[in-house]
């Protein structure tokens, strides 16, 4: 998801030094902080529990659905996909009314904050059905995050290029400046993001098939 828009006005010079406005012709720093989440494994809810949390989440989740009486989950791993974009401005007045506004930094986070991993109560540790159940969603958290050391280059790289088009603006002020800015990253970066997404689904939706699930199933015996 995207997060709040955050501009910073660095820096403002009076009209008396009012030059054209064009660009710098300098580079934009871009960083893109990479989140691969921590796991946090939980071992605490019923089956009945974990299919309702499965059926309750949206996209950006990953759902694995158990192999036991009529397909009942007995894990599932959870992750919010998050895409924040911070852009930073100089604006410098030109006039009266009108202020010139260019990138001076951009700075984003891709990622997640916990990937939640759920094993039904009843595998209690050191079970075969356990271990099994546990090994089948830790493929789940490795598919998010093999997926986002995948798309974090792409990313910096698609924002780094963004940046270099995009020249200043002239606006009635700076936020309204800064504002033009950002959405114009933003909706360069948003198709990545989309293709992440669908990438994400993809991938959890090979491993969760019924054949895997009947191969899964025949290793124990505990069920």
């Amino acid at each position: 998801m995207w997060g709040p828009v955050a501009i910073v006005v660095l820096a403002w010079a009076s009209a008396a030094a009012a030059a054209p406005c064009v660009a710098t012709g300098e580079a934009v720093p871009v960083q893109v902080e990479i989140r691969p989440g921590t796991v946090v494994y939980d071992n605490g809810h019923s089956r009945a529990q974990i299919g309702r949390l499965s059926q309750s989440r949206g996209q950006g989740s990953a759902t694995s659905a158990g192999v036991l009486h009529g397909w009942e989950p007995v894990g599932l791993t959870t992750a919010d996909t998050q895409f924040r974009l911070r852009a930073e401005v100089i604006a410098r007045s030109i006039d009266r009314r009108r202020y010139c506004v260019h990138l001076e930094s951009v700075d984003a986070v891709l990622g997640y904050d916990d990937l939640r991993v759920y094993v039904a109560r009843r595998y209690r540790p050191g079970s075969c059905a356990h271990a099994n159940v546990l090994d089948h969603e830790n493929r789940h958290v490795s598919i998010f995050r093999t997926t986002l050391e995948q798309y974090a280059p792409r990313l910096r790289r698609l924002l780094v290029d963004s940046a270099a088009r995009l020249g200043p603006v002239i606006s009635l002020s700076p936020n309204d400046g800064a504002r033009h800015l950002q959405s114009a990253l933003q909706d360069t970066a948003m198709p990545l993001f989309e293709d992440m997404t669908r990438a994400l689904s993809a991938a959890h939706a090979k491993l969760d098939t019924p054949e895997n699930y009947a191969r899964e199933q025949a290793r124990c015996n505990d069920w």
